[in-house]
């Protein structure tokens, strides 16, 4: 009798381990407070992140080919909703996360202009980008050593939706140079009648992360992360300028 009891105690032990441990966390606080392990989570998630856009941006203002924008940097936030399903040994997990996202990034580029024998002016050209897009990503989830810290990658793919853009051109030097003629006549001046290659409409960009899920009651956790973003496809539509981007975030979790 002695044995079989301690028997079916490891095995209560044994039992209550595998279910009250999901995702690595004691989701039962006690016995009589029982807690069914959850496999499928949602919430919210914000990312700021840093872009290096590398490559070429051909300008034109009124359809002449003004220098090209070499290499531009910047910044972008995304909002949206995530979902995580745990697989059977809480060790894995799929994910996919709907979010929006805002970019901004500038260029520059130098322009060397004879205006006499003897004098070449220096202009500065500045072009600022504002565009925005759904992002719609799908991935997969990895516990380390069955730690909290965890591993992830995933496949973005982003629908751009609205594009603005705002070029300034200053001139640099020498003091011989006469201001442009606007009104008052100044320095520096907006280009109004400018344009540049089309946005593709879809982008694809593998995604690497590294995360640490913290619980913060029953069934919700958080996970700060960060990651980077790796261009598959080019941003504009004949120019091949990609966008590569290292993010800060984090991640709500609640339990359906």
């Amino acid at each position: 009798m002695q044995k079989q009891t301690i028997r079916l105690f490891i095995i209560f032990i044994f039992t209550s381990s595998i279910n009250i441990f999901g995702q690595g966390f004691a989701w039962q606080y006690s016995p009589r407070l029982p807690f069914k392990t959850p496999k499928l989570f949602y919430g919210i998630n914000a990312n700021f992140g840093l872009i290096t856009s590398k490559g070429n941006v051909t300008f034109l203002e009124n359809k002449i080919t003004c220098p090209k924008f070499k290499n531009g940097n910047g910044t972008n936030f995304s909002v949206g909703i995530n979902f995580e399903y745990w697989s059977k040994n809480n060790q894995t997990a799929y994910t996919g996360n709907i979010n929006y996202l805002r970019n901004y990034i500038n260029y520059s580029s130098l322009d060397f202009v004879p205006i006499s024998n003897s004098i070449v002016a220096e202009y500065e050209n500045q072009l600022a980008l504002d565009y925005s897009a759904i992002v719609l990503s799908v991935g997969y989830k990895y516990r380390i050593l069955e730690t909290h810290l965890t591993i992830g990658a995933s496949l973005d793919l982003g629908i751009n939706f609205t594009n603005n853009f705002v070029v300034k051109e200053k001139i640099l030097g020498p003091p011989e140079v006469p201001p442009f003629s606007t009104n008052p006549p100044s320095y520096e001046r907006n280009v109004l009648n400018g344009e540049f290659n089309k946005f593709n409409l879809i982008n694809f960009s593998p995604r690497f992360s590294i995360g640490y899920d913290l619980q913060v009651g029953l069934g919700k956790y958080i996970t700060p992360l960060i990651s980077a973003e790796i261009p598959l496809t080019k941003m504009l539509s004949e120019d091949n300028v990609k966008n590569f981007a290292i993010y800060v975030g984090i991640k709500t979790n609640f339990s359906f």
